[in-house]
């Protein structure tokens, strides 16, 4: 056996003086590399950045990131920019969540304070039971705090 054996599934496991786990020099530069890469990308055009070439360094970050968990936010921005030009997103690149509706094919689901939720539930259960109720005129968010 190795006293200092290579990496495995990507990590460097050192024992001397505690336990410490790395990647080797040559990952890290490689790291630091596409770090950089996308930094000239993002200099060169700030409105655009080629996706296919964006995947490629997100894959090769997340496989960094199994030794690193730092890294773990940094990648939720790329993973946000990827997947920022698809219709279903915000302006943040997060997507807003969408349901099936009659009119117009989907809805926009809005978050409602305490007391709305309260009225939707009260006004749907009256419309199930029954007693009327008009769920199409209710609107989602409409009371003030």
């Amino acid at each position: 056996p190795l006293t200092r054996p290579g990496p495995w599934a990507g990590t460097v496991t050192i024992t001397n003086g505690g336990v410490f786990a790395t990647v080797s020099a040559l990952k890290w530069a490689k790291t630091q590399s596409v770090v950089l890469e996308m930094v000239q990308m993002l200099d060169e055009e700030d409105n655009a950045m080629p996706s296919k070439r964006l995947e490629q360094i997100r894959g090769f970050l997340i496989y960094v990131g199994r030794t690193y968990r730092w890294m773990n936010p940094y990648l939720k921005g790329i993973h946000l920019t990827i997947d920022g030009w698809r219709l279903d997103r915000d302006e943040d690149g997060y997507r807003i969540k969408k349901y099936p509706n009659d009119e117009d094919g989907y809805r926009i689901k809005k978050h409602l304070n305490l007391q709305d939720e309260v009225k939707l539930k009260e006004a749907d259960k009256a419309f199930r039971n029954g007693g009327g109720g008009d769920l199409d005129g209710y609107e989602r968010g409409s009371s003030e705090e």
